[in-house]
């Protein structure tokens, strides 16, 4: 197949290329360059894409998949809803998802039925369930009362020891994150106290992940947690927080590499690329 006319965006930086022509074989593509400089096979299938732009495909990288599911993936109609969700993604451009915490094992059936062909929808990279407190969120908020949600969306983590055996368990499975939540709320918007976990336990998570070769990333929302969160160094922080972030605790952010898949790295890679490279053959270029 070719596609010809487009103007390429190709995502490096590099200067949009105009009447562009894209040469696909099956699922892979052969060469991109301008209309002039490429030739087109015989007998190729044309696809006239003049005055439209062509993009790299897009990555959202924290979704809850089950959100679209409030009676959870056994009722009836959950396969018909999922399917038309990654339906929905693949129509605006979205081409791989980040799931940060779904019901498990289910997710982890719905990123191989996608791999395998099964089922048509972005490539899925998935953290299973949230590893918490006791009675921690999402257990004490948004899934309280629903035990079945809470049994298959979270692991209630109370010691260092149980931290670690869950993280090797996930990472046996075939995960590609581990989604961890230190939050015990308080703010305005959310005025409850509700446990978290401590600093010992956090820590055990992320080191037991860092030797299994799979990245932690933390969900935090009050600025006074985030040192503790920040010295154990996980991959990721999710979310921005509810009030500033002071300046001393950007520069520990910045001293600890957080964002980054391996903090001992001078030029390291986004722990979403990590999985990719993990997944595909493909290499992925090292983060600003």
């Amino acid at each position: 197949m070719a596609l010809v006319g487009a103007t390429l965006i190709d995502g490096t930086g590099a200067p949009p290329l105009s009447d562009a022509v894209i040469l696909i074989e099956k699922d892979r593509i052969l060469r991109v360059g301008p209309r002039s400089q490429v030739r087109i096979p015989d007998g190729a299938d044309r696809k006239d894409l003049t005055g439209l732009k062509i993009l790299p495909g897009l990555i959202d990288s924290h979704v809850h998949i089950t959100f679209a599911l409030p009676r959870g993936p056994s009722d009836p109609q959950a396969d018909a809803t999922i399917n038309g969700v990654l339906q929905q993604f693949l129509r605006h451009g979205v081409t791989s998802i980040r799931d940060l915490g779904a019901g498990y094992p289910w997710i982890l059936d719905l990123t191989r039925s996608v791999e395998q062909g099964r089922r048509e929808g972005p490539r899925i990279f998935a953290a299973g369930p949230m590893l918490t407190a006791l009675g921690g969120h999402p257990a004490g908020t948004l899934l309280r009362g629903n035990d079945g949600a809470i049994a298959s969306g979270t692991r209630q983590i109370v010691s260092p020891e149980q931290g670690r055996e869950v993280v090797r368990d996930l990472a046996s499975s075939g995960v590609d994150v581990i989604k961890a939540v230190l939050d015990s709320r308080g703010r305005p918007n959310s005025p409850e106290r509700i446990p978290a976990l401590d600093e010992a336990v956090l820590g055990a998570i992320v080191a037991e992940a860092q030797d299994a070769g799979v990245p932690v990333t933390v969900h935090w929302g009050n600025v006074n947690e985030l040192p503790a969160i920040v010295a154990v160094r996980p991959a990721q922080l999710e979310h921005a927080g509810y009030a500033p972030i002071p300046a001393a605790v950007i520069s520990q952010i910045a001293r600890r590499h957080c964002g980054r898949s391996d903090a001992s790295d001078h030029v390291s890679y986004h722990p979403l690329a990590r999985s990719i490279r993990k997944r595909t053959s493909g290499e992925c270029p090292p983060a600003a």
